[in-house]
């Protein structure tokens, strides 16, 4: 999870009973394939699979907010479940 956090300069916002509640991430994305930046849907993803490895329960992320920027200046907000491009 650290190397993620860092990698795509996210901060993490925890709830009162410890489950995650928002991600930011500072790094700017792309929402298309053909970009040379980092898609969003990828992103993501690699969270998952991060979140999993580290012995977390997927299902605990279905209500976190995704905070992210395709242009470096404006945020976007989007529940986590609606970014992934697997299921």
């Amino acid at each position: 999870m650290a190397m993620w956090r860092h990698k795509y300069g996210a901060e993490f916002e925890h709830a009162h009973n410890g489950g995650l509640e928002r991600i930011r991430i500072d790094t700017i994305l792309s929402t298309l394939k053909a970009s040379s930046t980092p898609t969003l849907s990828d992103v993501i993803d690699e969270f998952v699979r991060a979140w999993n490895r580290s012995g977390r329960d997927v299902l605990a992320l279905e209500n976190v907010n995704v905070e992210y920027t395709t242009d470096g200046r404006n945020y976007e907000t989007a529940l986590l479940a609606s970014l992934r491009s697997t299921r």
